[in-house]
């Protein structure tokens, strides 16, 4: 996997209130390493349940406030925070 740095193109958040989330969306909250922290995921809404292969599919098309996209994007910076919660039941419904 080759990992190109963030150009300023990709560092753009769109405009708007809220706005749908798209595949190139999410590949910008990469880190330079090409991961993604879990402050990001946090961001995302992932927990360590839905933390599994095929989550970046799920989310795409999803509804994100500008604040929420902020907070991904700026995430892939925050390298020592708190590990993903677990779910609780009643938080599932992103994934249903």
């Amino acid at each position: 996997m080759r990992i190109t740095p963030h150009t300023p193109e990709e560092e753009k958040i769109p405009d708007g209130e809220s706005f749908v989330l798209t595949q190139k969306l999410i590949e910008a909250c990469r880190t330079s390493m090409g991961g993604f922290t879990s402050a990001t995921m946090r961001a995302f809404g992932i927990t360590r349940e839905t933390w599994t292969h095929g989550w970046i599919k799920r989310i795409v098309g999803t509804t994100l406030t500008r604040e929420q996209y902020q907070r991904a994007f700026t995430g892939r910076f925050l390298y020592n925070t708190k590990a993903l919660k677990t779910t609780q039941p009643n938080q599932m419904q992103m994934f249903s």
